[in-house]
Formats: C-alpha cells, sequence, structure tokens
C-alpha cells in the first residue's frame, strides 16, 4: 500500500488554503492503518489518523483467450451437447492472481439458466487469500 499526497510540500499563505490529492496505489485487500505526520517549522508535529479498507478480488480473467465469450459478464466457456458415452471434451482457460498473497479456489458448476436469473452480487466461485494449505 502506498499513500501519495500532491503537492506534498509547499508553502501556504496566511488565511489560505489548498486542496491535497491523496492517491491510493495498492495491490491488497485488507485494512489498513497509518498515522500521516506533517511537519510544519516551528510547531509540534501535526498527525492524524488513515484507515483504508480495500476489497475486491485479486483474480483477473486475461482478454483475448480462444473460446471464452467475453460479451456475457462474467465471460463463459461454452461447450458442445455431447450424447451419451460420447469421447471426454475439455477445454482451458486462464485466470490471473493480481495480488501479492496466495488464492486458494473453489469452483462450482450451475446451470446456464441459472446464470439468466443470477443476482449480479452472488458470487459464482469462493476465493480465500492467505497461505496455500
Amino acid at each position: 500500500l502506498a499513500i501519495v499526497f500532491n503537492p506534498a510540500h509547499g508553502e501556504l499563505k496566511p488565511n489560505s488554503e489548498i486542496p491535497i490529492d491523496v492517491t491510493i496505489y495498492n495491490n491488497a485487500c485488507g485494512r489498513f492503518e497509518d498515522v500521516f505526520v506533517s511537519e510544519i517549522k516551528g510547531l509540534p508535529l501535526f498527525k492524524f489518523p488513515i484507515s483504508v479498507s480495500i476489497s475486491g478480488s485479486p483474480l483477473i480473467i486475461p482478454e483475448n483467450q480462444v473460446g471464452l465469450n467475453y460479451v456475457t459478464s462474467p465471460p463463459t466457456m461454452a461447450f458442445p451437447t455431447l450424447v451419451d458415452n460420447s469421447p471426454q471434451v475439455s477445454k482451458t482457460f486462464k485466470i490471473k492472481n493480481t495480488g501479492i498473497a496466495d488464492v486458494n479456489l473453489a469452483w462450482n458448476i450451475f446451470d446456464q439458466r441459472d446464470q439468466q436469473n443470477r443476482n449480479p452480487d452472488d458470487n459464482l466461485f469462493n476465493i480465500t487469500i492467505g497461505k496455500n494449505s
């Protein structure tokens, strides 16, 4: 986690104010706490706490993979209709962990009709972040 203040230093005239842009760069989910310290010549240090909560999934499905339909959200992979005793059919796609911790996946299979009635807030698979065991 990195927090950048812009401008990081400068002069502030009497009875004036300036906007300070605060940008947060992150590569991990979780709650982060720190203390911002500002030094003003001749005065005690000015301190205030910073608390940041970052959520979301570190997983992405890289684009331009043959066989994935990117018109749907999330992308889908269609399989042909198979008859009883057909040879097995397999396809491969890639996912990428953009985070800094191991990710354990638990995949679920569901009927395509369920996808059409699915609440977009429902998770399609379970993700746990932490040590791989």
